[in-house]
This record gives C-alpha cells, structure tokens and sequence, in this order.
C-alpha cells in the first residue's frame, strides 16, 4: 500500500502488522529482514550462493496448519458475542430513500431469504464475491452500490506464478532456508530472491520474485501436469489419472514429501518457481454475467488478464537474475526455456485482489483509506478487493491488520 493516491500506507500500518502477526501466530512484522535473523538462520542464508550486488533475499514466515477463523467465529457466537447465519449468501445490500445509507442485507439460505438489519455494514466477502454483492445491489442506485464512475469490479489482480528454468547444483546442497525450514511452534521460513531495491528502481520493474525448490531432474515437468500441480486446492480437485502422473513424477513427489513431509532436502537441481506482481489492469475485471443463482441473482464472470508489460517486465527480471544474479560457481543453469512455456503454463496463485480499490476519491476508486464505500454513510468493505496494488506474496497479513485498523476506527467513530 503505497502513498500519494489515498491509500493506507506502511507507516500507519507498522502497529497494525505487528498485531495481525500475533492473531496469525507468526513473528512480528519487524522480524521479516535478514538482518533481523538470529546468527544461526542468518548464517543459512549464505547456503546459496547469489550477486548481493544485484539479488536480495526475501523472507517469508507461514503458519502450519494455516489459521482458520471457522470455529473461533463459531465458538463465540455461541457464547453470545454475536449472532452467526451459517451455510448462508449475501444477495444484495438495501438502501435507504436518501441512497447513502444501507438499511439491511438480503441473504439467501436454504432456498428462502430473510433480512439482516444493522448499523454498520462490514462487507468482506473477497475480490470476487465482494463486486457482485455491490453490483447486484440495484435498488435505488441503478449501476450497483458504489459504483458511480464504473470502478466495482475492475483491477483485478492476482499473483501469476509457475516454473521456468532450472539450476544445477555442483554438488547436492543442503540449503533448508530455501527450502521450507521449520521453527518453533509450528511456524515455518522460506527464504526467495528478489531484485535489490536500487536495481529495481533503475530498471523499473514490478516487485517479482523467485523460489529455488529442491529438485532431483533436470527436466522440464509436462504442460498438463504442472497446470494440474500447481492449480489443485486439494486431491478432491484433480482425478485419479492426474493423481498417479504427480505421485509418479520425480520432482513433484520430491517436492511433496520436502514441503508436506518435512524430509531434509538437497538441492541438486533447483526448479525457478516465480510469482510476479501484476500491474493494475482497469480492463482485468469481475462483471456480472447472464447466469443467476437460485435465488434469481446474477453471479460472477471473470476476465482476468495480464498486460504485455506484465510479460515483458517478468522476462526481463529473470534475465537479470539469469545473466547477473545468479552468477555463481556453486551453480549454473542446467535448462534454459523458451520465453512462451511461461504463457502457456503459468498459473493464479488465487490471490484475488483490487476489485473494490482505496483511492482517495469516488473518481479512482471505491473505498477511502478508512476502508468506507464512497457516498455511504455507513458501509465499509475490509478483505483483499481493497487493494490497489498487488505486491507479490500471500495477503493475508495486510487484510488482517487492515482488519483491525477498521475495527479501531469503527470503535472511536461510535464513540465520539
């Protein structure tokens, strides 16, 4: 979240980051830079070999298993915090006669509606859900809730991702930090590389950067079968084929039983595994389609799309990771592909962002800095569709301490 548009930036962020790690069970915001490491972890990060002219390191912390807010939400509703509709869809938002203020929430369950009454609506139902809700929410307000100048549902934003290329190590290379290296209560650090930030600027490119997984082939994994890999949520997504060409490929199998299992890894070859950021795109967008729900609501079509500057901007990052980044004598690249196997086959991280974007006026976007839809009085929108731009890793830690800097202010609002 940058500064200069009207838009939440890091600064005011900090103690917010700091809070939402706490609530995710993940170290502070302050203890993600390198310098930040204890001597031991800071001493693997020199495990691979890199032009720290040119490449920085780039530290990630997860959670396992991933919080999941299902039963904290549900044990509190039942001890009368608030109430809870399970199994239920927001359908529309109902507005006043004065067209500013939202009255009630149309919510469909089970084959029959009813009505939600309140104050203050908070709606966070994600990048795609959340412009269908405002868009479908016509009453009143003829082109949805929102959206006066036609900025609900575009910019949408994902992290494109996928492998291209691959090193070979010299010598197999224990490099766990690279690779998925636990730590006490059940959280986990991967190290990437990414450009350093005066690189960057001088060639200005996007914030992308790259994994190195452990890898036991130098060859390049099938279309089909990495698009399969790398889009599954879970074993119930692919079929039974699809299930035995991954458990029977070398590198997959590898890959599983280093990052699920927990087995200690050697690099003897590394796959290049990128996520980009992806620029906003007004044309990249979630619309409204012919096909209704059973409740007689229209539902979501998705045009996702990257620009040619995307493409080109991720080419000529790798090409300077490639040509000076990894310039190394622990390493070289064993397989160089051609610039097309990354269209064909890269993949969504489902990191869907930007579809209700902050801006600091109705005119560039949907949302002011305190998250509050403009022209509402009394409507807020809090999950990744506020987003203006991308970044390039998992967004859960901006949406919950942008969660909780909401919260604040709802709290001092009814207050004063």
């Amino acid at each position: 979240m940058g500064e200069g548009i009207g838009v939440a930036n890091r600064r005011q962020l900090n103690g917010h980051y700091d809070q939402a790690a706490t609530m995710l069970g993940v170290p502070g915001a302050g203890h993600f830079e390198p310098a930040d490491l204890e001597p031991g972890l800071s001493d693997r990060l020199g495990d691979l070999d890199v032009n720290r002219a040119v490449i920085d390191r780039k530290l990630v912390h997860f959670k396992k298993p991933s919080v999941r807010w299902k039963e904290t939400l549900t044990r509190l509703a039942r001890a009368g915090k608030f109430r809870c509709v399970l199994n239920a869809a927001a359908l529309e938002l109902i507005v006043a006669e004065n067209g500013s203020t939202v009255e009630e929430l149309i919510v469909g369950r089970q084959g029959s509606t009813l009505s939600i009454r309140a104050d203050v609506f908070v709606v966070c139902a994600g990048a795609l859900e959340t412009p269908r809700l405002l868009l479908n929410s016509r009453r009143r307000l003829a082109h949805g809730i929102g959206n006066a100048h036609d900025l609900v549902g575009r910019y949408l934003l994902d992290h494109p991702i996928g492998h291209y290329c691959k090193l070979r190590f010299h010598r197999s290379t224990r490099a766990p930090l690279y690779a998925s290296l636990p730590l006490a209560g059940n959280v986990g650090m991967m190290a990437g590389l990414m450009l350093a930030p005066e690189q960057q600027r001088q060639r200005r490119l996007a914030n992308h950067y790259v994994w190195i997984r452990p890898s036991v082939s130098a060859a390049r994994i099938d279309d089909e079968l990495l698009l399969s890999f790398l889009a599954v949520r879970s074993a119930r997504d692919l079929s039974a084929r699809q299930v035995i060409a991954i458990l029977t490929n070398r590198d997959i199998a590898y890959r599983i039983l280093v990052h699920r299992f927990g087995i200690r890894p050697k690099f003897k070859f590394g796959d290049l595994f990128f996520m980009i950021e992806q620029l906003p795109n007004p044309d990249s967008r979630v619309g409204l389609s012919n096909r209704r729900d059973e409740y007689g609501y229209q539902v979501v079509s998705v045009n996702w799309q990257l620009l040619e500057r995307d493409i080109d901007g991720f080419l000529e990052y790798a090409k300077v990771l490639f040509e000076h980044g990894l310039r190394s004598e622990q390493h070289t690249l064993a397989r160089v592909d051609d610039p097309s196997i990354w269209n064909r086959t890269l993949a969504s991280a489902a990191h869907h962002l930007g579809t209700a974007r902050m801006a600091a006026s109705p005119q560039h976007g949907v949302v002011d800095r305190n998250l509050q839809v403009f022209g509402m009085s009394n409507l807020f929108v809090c999950d990744g569709s506020v987003f203006a731009t991308a970044g390039s890793v998992n967004r859960s830690l901006t949406i919950t301490a942008l969660g909780i800097r909401l919260a604040e202010h709802l709290v001092s609002s009814q207050a004063a």
